[in-house]
C-alpha cells in the first residue's frame, strides 16, 4: 500500500526545504526547492565547482497512482542530504500540493 523513493539533494539539510507536488494523473511526483550557494575558500584558484546552485525541479514517474490526501513522509537517511520519501498508493485525484509529515 506504500512505496518509497530515495533522492540525494545536495546542500539541502532539512525536509522543510523540499516542496512536493503530484501531477494531474497522480503518477508523477514533482520535487522542487533551491540549492544553497556554498562559498569555497581555498589558497588556490578553483578551476571547477561541481556543486549545483539555484532553483531545481525534478519530475519522477511513479509505478502507480498515489493518494495526495495522505501525508507524505520524508526522512533524512544520513548526513549527505539523502532523503527517503514515502507515498501512500491511491486512486485518481486532481493536481495539488502534497502535505509533508
Amino acid at each position: 500500500t506504500i512505496f518509497s523513493l530515495y533522492i540525494n539533494i545536495p546542500t539541502i539539510n532539512n525536509k522543510d526545504e523540499i516542496s512536493l507536488y503530484v501531477d494531474d494523473d497522480d503518477k508523477v511526483v514533482i520535487i522542487s526547492g533551491e540549492y544553497k550557494n556554498i562559498n569555497i575558500v581555498e589558497g588556490n584558484h578553483c578551476i571547477k565547482k561541481l556543486i549545483p546552485t539555484g532553483r531545481f525541479e525534478t519530475k519522477i514517474p511513479l509505478p502507480s497512482r498515489i493518494d495526495p490526501t495522505k501525508k507524505v513522509k520524508i526522512e533524512k537517511v544520513d548526513a549527505i542530504s539523502l532523503f527517503k520519501i514515502t507515498f501512500t498508493k491511491g486512486e485518481g485525484y486532481k493536481k495539488r500540493r502534497l502535505s509533508i509529515e
